[in-house]
């Protein structure tokens, strides 16, 4: 099972950036961030998406960004 990250903007911002958890390759459910496949960054740093399949496969996909200038 994987998982990538997209972006809403990709180049340097000075904008909240917006993550989305894409292209799983199965039906998976957010198990942190309240359920939701999206995480809105106010600052550059990481976040981890967590997930469960049908199945009861865990994974995760981080996302980074690094280029919010304030």
């Amino acid at each position: 099972m994987s998982c990538a990250i997209s972006y809403d903007i990709e180049g340097n911002t000075n904008q909240d950036v917006v993550a989305s958890l894409t292209g799983c390759n199965k039906s998976v459910t957010v198990t942190n961030n309240g359920g939701l496949t999206e995480y809105t960054f106010t600052g550059n740093g990481n976040f981890i998406f967590e997930y469960e399949d049908a199945y009861g496969n865990t994974g995760s996909t981080l996302a980074t960004v690094s280029w919010i200038d304030k």
